[in-house]
């Protein structure tokens, strides 16, 4: 039982604990091409966040890391099959409930670790902001924490090499197998790039964490 992960710990654990921050990963269900799984964004929503909060926790700072939310704007991909779309104004009502809910808690700080490129949540977050004004509220773009071309020779877009290589430095040596959850990620062992399958998750979390835990005195709310 990880105690940051509270999917998975329990109410002995969490009813005296007194939480800094409150991460929310957000995922969605999409098709990737036809070697991802629909669950792509939301594995990597689970995983990082987690790995993140570990790191946090470790050095003392005491987060809690909320159920990632699997469904996300897919307005441009209505004709997809099974691609999930949940509206913004949908997500607006999500943030606002789960917002009472912390400010009324006391857990001031609240991260959404976006792993979606259709979410954006900035303007929602700027109107809950005036609402909560004791929040300090942000979006994490894990996307844009890292310059992808450190790592891959060839920029591309969706379900492309960050993806892939994404997914594969979330298994032990690259192998095929299940995630949390039961998701399953099937076998691609190799990407374009020359770099192979890149650790961008774990790099990406590491920065994830020092914008998260404040642990750079420079950092700001974001615009």
């Amino acid at each position: 039982m990880r105690p940051y992960i509270l999917a998975e710990t329990n109410y002995k654990t969490t009813r005296d604990q007194q939480y800094d921050l409150a991460i929310l990963p957000w995922g969605a269900t999409e098709a990737h091409n036809y070697h991802l799984p629909y669950s792509a964004d939301t594995i990597e929503a689970d995983r990082i966040s987690a790995e993140s909060a570990r790191v946090a926790w470790e050095k003392g700072a005491k987060v809690i890391v909320l159920p990632t939310i699997p469904f996300g704007v897919n307005t441009g991909q209505y004709d997809i099959k099974l691609d999930i779309n949940m509206y913004p104004s949908t997500q607006m009502i999500v943030l606002k409930d789960i917002i009472e809910v912390l400010n009324r808690q006391g857990i001031n700080k609240l991260v959404v670790l976006n792993c979606h490129g259709g979410n954006d949540f900035r303007q929602i977050l700027r109107e809950l902001g005036v609402r909560f004004p004791d929040m300090f509220l942000c979006q994490v773009n894990f996307y844009q924490v890292l310059d992808r071309k450190d790592y891959f020779d060839e920029d591309g877009d969706h379900a492309d090499d960050t993806d892939h290589g994404d997914r594969h430095h979330q298994l032990d040596n690259g192998e095929p197998g299940t995630l949390p959850h039961g998701r399953f990620l099937p076998d691609r062992s190799t990407t374009t790039g020359d770099r192979g399958s890149a650790p961008i998750a774990g790099d990406a979390a590491h920065d994830c964490l020092t914008f998260m835990i404040g642990t750079n005195p420079e950092n700001q709310r974001p615009n």
